[in-house]
């Protein structure tokens, strides 16, 4: 298993099972049911090596916890990957954001999951 944690934050119980079960070989896994959990989680000082996190999600969508996480000089250099089926949405996401290294359109392929979070991985060792 990989060394690597990544925060898993979906409001959807079966495609956090769903990550679950197609990470956790390769992963150290912390699964969140809402960006409000998953900030405290970070809040009390656990540092994830990427977030996985769904745009739709209740109180803070998925681009608002990125927004947070950007306040801290610490947080602000997780790499994030953005799950969603809402239409159009990857033209909408800022360019600027430099935090959001890929959008994944639900449903998702498996591969280009895990190409993503490669992808992810190896842009951020390189910087």
């Amino acid at each position: 298993m990989n060394s690597k944690q990544i925060l898993i934050v979906d409001r959807e119980i079966h495609m956090l099972n769903l990550l679950q079960a197609l990470l956790k070989d390769k992963y150290q896994l912390r699964l969140e049911s809402g960006s409000l959990e998953a900030l405290q989680w970070i809040q009390h000082g656990n540092l994830p090596d990427l977030i996985i996190a769904e745009y739709d999600m209740p109180y803070m969508n998925g681009l608002e916890l990125v927004n947070n996480l950007k306040i801290s000089g610490l947080y602000n250099k997780v790499p994030v990957i953005i799950l969603s089926g809402t239409q159009g949405l990857e033209s909408n996401m800022s360019a600027s954001n430099q935090s959001i290294v890929a959008y994944v359109a639900k449903p998702f392929n498996p591969e280009e999951l895990n190409l993503a979070i490669s992808g992810a991985f190896n842009k951020y060792e390189l910087n």
